[in-house]
């Protein structure tokens, strides 16, 4: 019987967190290490005609400074890969350094090697950097127009194309009773994790080997991608991911200074370090940025029949290695948790002179879901139904799992009638719903929203493989090393969890060893929910083999069936004569002893495994938010919010409860607070936190959770990943909510951020 699995045991790696006891890449302190400084372009668009460092150079403590043209024979470029919809000869990735042109401003230029991290700062101000200005293009519809080419070698800005869908949309146009559209805009925002990215390189010639410590989720991708771009072998690299303060899919590439720095550490012959300033980080890239078009064809009995969907990505610049990601993600994901028949879905990816842009929290999930969600909304006014019900009307129904999309996507299991139902319950939807038609003429407007989303786990066949290892010792100590690579999800508490029931010894005596490339030879880190999904999966298929090894010893030493054997309490005994027993630390150390074990069996217990999942597990969940307007000001109050989650087994619900909270607090903040602002030349107007908002926790309300177990069959824990899930369905649900209070007032639509100036404006103009 499972002793730990369920339960909400307090988190291991909190404690040492919140006495300051972490490790990050910054605390790091090598001896004779160097600091770096990027120069970055202060232009979105302008060719370079010259660089001079010399007065930088002259600089006592000054030791370096670095440009395209001092990379050598390392790539000026870093990798990408290649998703549906992108073209060879169109994928342009981001250069370590700029050579001949700039295209964002932040993109980096040169950099300054000092003894001092503020010297080398100060430093930055001694360069001087000749530019010979060009026009720029940041919104994406005017780039696809290519009047103003970013990469005039390929002739066009238009880059990605990805099409999906299935049946006849203008036939399902036609049957309908009504086709409603709508065009929303859903800007670039910031991942802006609490700690920025870092980075130490440290070569050692004596070794001829590099050590890079990082800020990243993918410590495993960054060692495969480093080693042949700096002409060394695989086991010539070492990546390592301390504690790492957030990443929400933006450190998950293989960053131009993680390049850059490996470069310098190996061309000094010293260790080079560089951290991320706050504004480095809000210019350096981006999530989300789509401006989408869709109608959806619904009868007046609230059954879609189909949805129509034009998507324009703004890709920034350049490629990064995932840069192409949500397109695709995107393009299956619109589907939702609902059986519409018919699909029509093309997503364009387009450069424009801003930052790269890639995953951010969802990963082209929050993207689908905000049109899928919102739209519906429209539709539901349109035939005079409440929203909640035509949502019912369109689930997918528990019996009809698996279920196959009309975009492609294969769902596993699910309830979502059940979940959903839970929610409104939850929320007291229908009493907000009285108290909303008992509203006065002074009282401030009222709104209610709901909005339902699926998120898969796992990632993408590419990234659905994972190694774990297992080690077991003499003394019963239980060490493993999973490719995981945690940065708040936590992995060492939850792992420990599954390992201490799969084999039935204190969870105190297990040890979750992570985020070195040193420990497993390859991995891909924690992204796209998969880290319990695919990791747990595989330390799990280990322990399995771990605990049959050691059934067989155990059955032989005390005198039973193999499958006799019971593993309880840091004991192991024989079910049908419980007298028969040993301690699993005497197990352990029978383990190593030859003349121990049955014929044939090697000694030790220890197991390494490589564990594919096949298919994808999907996670549900339901949103009700309730919200207030202030009929003068535009002012948005969110006064209640409730979620209600299916990610299959829980294996520690606190954890569960926590990753839900965060998740929650992101959506809701992309639908009220944040968005990069760009002046139409290509100017960041957002570079701070005096105007980047983000919410506080006293402009929250008390978020209201629950969690259902919907069992997955793609693995053997019955788990779906939860870490992206609750991002993608709040913000539409908190949007939905305004536009609901709006709907007396003629206000047909406001795009995220819904700011109380946008409100007031809206209102103003319905007036």
């Amino acid at each position: 019987m499972a002793t730990y699995t369920g339960q909400s045991l307090r988190r291991t790696e909190d404690e040492r967190l919140l006495l300051g006891n972490g490790n990050f890449t910054d605390d790091i302190v090598l001896p004779g290490t160097l600091h770096a400084a990027f120069l970055r372009s202060d232009r979105a668009h302008a060719r370079i005609v010259s660089i001079d460092a010399s007065a930088g150079l002259a600089i006592p403590g000054v030791v370096a400074v670095m440009t395209a043209a001092d990379l050598g024979d390392v790539p000026n470029k870093t990798m990408i890969v290649k998703r549906d919809g992108m073209q060879e000869d169109k994928m342009i990735p981001h250069p370590i350094l700029a050579t001949d042109r700039v295209r964002y401003v932040g993109e980096p230029i040169a950099i300054v090697v000092a003894e001092e991290r503020y010297l080398a700062f100060d430093a930055l101000e001694y360069i001087v950097v000749e530019y010979d200005p060009l026009p720029a293009v940041v919104d994406p519809r005017q780039a696809m127009k290519d009047e103003v080419i970013l990469h005039e070698d390929i002739g066009t800005n238009v880059v990605m194309k990805v099409l999906e869908g299935e049946g006849d949309i203008e036939e399902a146009f036609g049957k309908a009773d009504h086709v409603v559209g709508h065009r929303y805009d859903d800007p670039r925002i910031s991942a802006f994790p609490m700690e920025p990215r870092a980075t130490l390189a440290s070569y050692s010639p004596e070794e001829k080997r590099l050590t890079v410590w990082t800020s990243s989720q993918v410590p495993h991708q960054i060692k495969r991608y480093l080693a042949p771009m700096l002409g060394l072998e695989p086991d010539q690299v070492r990546a390592i991911a301390p504690d790492v303060g957030g990443g929400f899919g933006r450190k998950i590439e293989l960053w131009s200074d993680e390049v850059a720095l490996s470069v310098l550490s190996m061309k000094l012959g010293r260790p080079v370090k560089w951290t991320e300033d706050r504004r480095e980080n809000l210019l350096s890239t981006h999530g989300r940025a789509f401006t989408s078009d869709v109608e959806a064809a619904i009868n007046n009995d609230g059954t879609i029949l189909g949805m129509r969907f034009r998507m324009i990505a703004d890709l920034g610049a350049y490629f990064y290695t995932s840069t192409g990601g949500p397109l695709s993600n995107a393009a299956h994901r619109v589907a939702g948790p609902y059986g519409i028949p018919v699909m029509d879905i093309e997503v364009l990816g387009v450069f424009t002179n801003g930052p790269p842009t890639g995953p951010y929290r969802g990963a082209g999930g929050p993207e689908a879901a905000l049109l899928t969600e919102r739209i519906i909304d429209v539709a539901a006014g349109v035939i005079g139904m409440d929203p909640a019900e035509v949502r019912r009307r369109n689930f997918i129904s528990a019996d009809a799992f698996p279920y196959k999309t009309a975009t492609g996507y294969t769902y596993d299991s699910g309830d979502y009638q059940r979940a959903f139902d839970r929610a409104l319950e939850l929320s007291e939807h229908d009493g907000w719903r009285e108290a909303q038609r008992k509203r006065g003429p002074n009282e401030p407007l009222l709104g209610i929203g709901v909005a339902a989303a699926v998120k898969a786990s796992g990632g993408s066949a590419r990234t659905r493989n994972a190694r774990a290892d297992v080690y077991v010792e003499p003394s019963g100590a239980v060490k493993i090393t999973t490719e995981a690579s945690p940065h708040g999800q936590g992995t060492e508490t939850t792992f420990a969890q599954i390992a201490a029931d799969a084999l039935g010894v204190p969870y105190e005596s297990i040890t979750i060893l992570h985020s070195d490339s040193d420990m497993l030879e390859s991995g891909h880190g924690t992204t796209s929910s998969r880290g319990l999904a695919v990791a747990g999966s595989a330390m799990y298929e280990a322990l399995i083999q771990t605990r049959a090894k050691a059934a067989a010893i155990a059955g032989h030493i005390l005198g039973c069936a193999a499958d006799d054997v019971v593993f309880e309490d840091g004991k192991v005994y024989s079910a049908s004569d419980p007298e028969q027993a040993m301690a699993f630390s005497e197990l352990a150390s029978a383990a190593y002893r030859p003349e121990k074990l049955p014929e044939g069996l090697e000694a030790g217990l220890d197991t390494k495994v490589s564990f594919t999942l096949d298919s994808n597990p999907f996670g549900f969940g339901a949103h009700v938010a309730v919200v207030e307007v202030d009929r003068d000001t535009g002012d948005v109050k969110l006064i209640r919010y409730t979620a209600v989650h299916d990610c299959g087994i829980l294996i520690n619900p606190m954890v569960v409860e926590g990753q839900i909270h965060g998740g929650l607090v992101q959506g809701i903040s992309q639908a009220l607070y944040e968005a990069m602002y760009y002046s139409p030349d290509g100017q960041p107007l957002t570079a701070s936190l005096m105007n980047y908002a983000v919410p506080i926790a006293e402009e929250l309300p008390t978020l209201v959770t629950d969690s259902l177990e919907t069992p997955s069959p793609t693995n053997a824990m019955g788990i779906k990943g939860v870490g992206e899930l609750p991002t993608v369905g709040s913000p539409p649900a908190v949007a939905n909510a305004i536009m609901d209070a709006l709907a007396g007032m003629g206000v047909d639509n406001l795009d995220t951020p819904i700011t109380p100036e946008r409100v007031w404006r809206a209102m103003q103009a319905a007036r």
